[in-house]
């Protein structure tokens, strides 16, 4: 995992106090590195400020135990009926919203995510 931002950095950023009890400096910065790895970003030798800004969107989503949701699943039931036709569907629902700070980040770091080129897509296959 690629260290991106560190806790001194969103200290400096966002000052001292902006951990949660629930979830501590360590761990915020440690799934916002996560995330950004899975990303498929090019190397840096200096991580660039627009990264470092997705950093520090992703740690509030982290503190706020926002950044890896878990789905909510429900089933949904539908009846319909005209005079003796009768139908019902029901199916699961998934859904999972993607909050302002996620798309922000995701616009942050869009100029360095690598494209995947033909080559590596047959290269996996």
């Amino acid at each position: 995992m690629e260290a991106y931002i560190t806790v001194t950095y969103v200290d400096s950023v966002l000052g001292s106090d902006w951990a949660s009890v629930a979830v501590p400096k360590e761990r915020a910065v440690m799934l916002a590195n996560l995330w950004l790895s899975t990303q498929n970003l090019q190397s840096f030798v200096t991580v660039p400020d627009a990264v470092k800004m997705a950093g520090i969107e992703l740690v509030q989503l982290a503190v706020d135990d926002q950044l890896y949701q878990d789905t909510s699943t429900g089933v949904v039931s539908k009846r319909v009926k005209a005079d003796s036709v009768e139908v019902e569907t029901e199916y699961s629902q998934t859904d999972k919203g993607s909050s302002q700070r996620l798309k922000i980040a995701l616009d942050l770091i869009a100029p360095f995510v690598m494209k995947q080129s033909l080559v590596s897509l047959i290269w996996k296959i």
